[in-house]
């Protein structure tokens, strides 16, 4: 075939006698030699892929492991920007004691100026004054003695004496202490159980608080017309749970609720 030998046509025997023979063996060597140097080939070229890929990742580990210096350059801020400090600025520090003082002293004198200007509208020193006479005196805030007193209309006049009134409000609760008393005038609404007038008003009193919790005052009482002093139980016609009270007296609660003059 063309002059070349087929090797696939008949067995030749590779016994090394005959040319044939040793021609093959000789093209079955050379083919060997050649196959084994691709491979050997192929095999370099494989460890020199794998041992990039090795230094690859080397080289990326390396880069992750070290420490950022400034974090601001790798990952902005939310706003895009990286975040900048503050600038200084020059005169602060630590608060000027001695300025808090003078602050301190101003906002004082300021307020005690205030507080002189208020008494002087307030006519309040001249009542002051009548204060320490009526303690000097044992008499009531407006000068009077009540002690022994059993017309209601003293102590309404007293009353409005002692808020500078020189005529009935509609509305009034005054309180004050005299002769170890504490007394008290109420204007109010009328309440038609008991009166027929659209204001009247009410006299009561107490004991003063005793600075001896062993010594206990007595109870509120209540002025009327007839001048006789009523206890406030016997005022009341019903307890507060509804049931009746057997001690209400009628004429006590009419007589205690006094039309104004």
């Amino acid at each position: 075939m063309d002059g070349h030998a087929n090797i696939f046509a008949e067995p030749v025997p590779l016994d090394g006698r005959g040319g044939e023979g040793r021609a093959l063996k000789n093209e079955f060597s050379k083919m060997s030699k050649e196959g084994a140097l691709e491979n050997a080939r192929l095999a370099r070229e494989n460890v020199r892929r794998i041992q990039q890929r090795i230094d690859q990742k080397s080289i990326t580990t390396k880069n992750a492991s070290e420490p950022i210096e400034n974090a601001s350059e790798v990952m902005p801020s939310k706003a895009g920007k990286p975040k900048e400090k503050p600038p200084k600025t020059e005169g602060t520090g630590k608060p000027n004691k001695k300025r808090e003082e003078e602050n301190t002293k101003k906002r004082v004198l300021e307020n005690i100026e205030k507080s002189k200007a208020a008494r002087e509208t307030s006519n309040y020193d001249e009542y002051l004054r009548k204060e320490k006479k009526n303690a000097l005196e044992g008499t009531g805030n407006g000068g009077r003695n009540l002690l022994n007193t059993t017309n209601p209309k003293n102590f309404l006049d007293e009353a409005l004496e002692q808020q500078g009134l020189t005529s009935i409000p509609k509305g009034l609760k005054h309180p004050w202490t005299a002769d170890g008393f504490v007394y008290e005038v109420r204007i109010h609404p009328g309440n038609s159980q008991h009166t027929n007038a659209n204001s009247i008003y009410r006299v009561s009193r107490k004991s003063a608080p005793n600075p001896d919790p062993k010594i206990q005052g007595s109870g509120t009482e209540y002025l009327g017309t007839d001048g006789k002093w009523y206890k406030e139980s016997e005022l009341k016609e019903f307890f507060k749970d509804g049931t009746k009270n057997p001690n209400f007296n009628a004429t006590g609660a009419k007589n205690t609720h006094i039309n104004l003059p």
